[in-house]
């Protein structure tokens, strides 16, 4: 069965260094938290991986086929979208993965630069249409489908802590589960994998999911 990882994005306008960050039209954004590093990375000193790492340590782990990298919300002025910052952010990680995260990135499967980035070239599919969480499932639906070949597929959900109940909800209503047309794509299994640190200075404390049960 084909494993699919999908890294959720973050607002380049919360990293710190960054002073001319804009939206798809071009508008000026102002981050708020300036928390992107220890969102999209971690917090080394205590172990714990961001929505990066995390990603790639699953992909690897479950012999994924495509990590796919969102989104196209924010961007550098005149540059990389975030989905694509993010990318090349991993592309340069090999070494500060087995120094900052040691308990996941020691073993034999990182052993050679080379042999990573040309894996994570192949790999890789950049998602720079997406501005959220919803249109971001939806993206990733049509990847799925539209890919020749996959007749069944795992679908790995990476994201914060207190995020990646809502990115799951998304998904299942991207690929509409629980509906008449989701026995048509039952094959296909969703997944939510937190990655280990919460955005907006928050922790999952704070997620709230409204239900219709008690």
């Amino acid at each position: 069965m084909s494993v699919i990882v999908h890294i959720s994005g973050y607002p380049l306008a919360e990293l710190a260094e960054l002073s001319s960050v804009v939206d798809q039209k071009g508008t000026a954004v102002d981050g708020k938290c300036k928390d992107w590093s220890e969102v999209s990375w971690g917090d080394p000193g205590r172990g714990q991986l961001g929505r990066i790492p995390m990603g790639l340590w699953a992909a690897r782990s479950f012999a994924a086929s495509k990590i796919v990298w969102s989104t196209g919300s924010t961007r550098i002025a005149g540059g990389l979208f975030e989905s694509e910052y993010m990318l090349e952010t991993a592309k340069r990680s090999f070494h500060d993965l087995k120094e900052d995260f040691p308990h996941r990135f020691k073993g034999p499967d990182w052993k050679s630069e080379p042999n990573f980035l040309s894996w994570l070239r192949k790999v890789s599919v950049v998602d720079i249409e997406s501005t959220n969480t919803r249109t971001s499932m939806e993206r990733l639906a049509k990847l799925v489908f539209n890919t020749s070949g996959i007749s069944s597929c795992i679908v790995v959900l990476v994201s914060s802590a207190n995020h990646v109940s809502r990115v799951h909800r998304d998904a299942m209503r991207a690929f509409k589960c629980g509906t008449p047309l989701w026995s048509l794509q039952s094959s296909t299994v969703l997944m939510a994998l937190s990655s280990e640190t919460c955005y907006g200075r928050k922790t999952v404390l704070d997620t709230v999911i409204r239900d219709l049960g008690d």
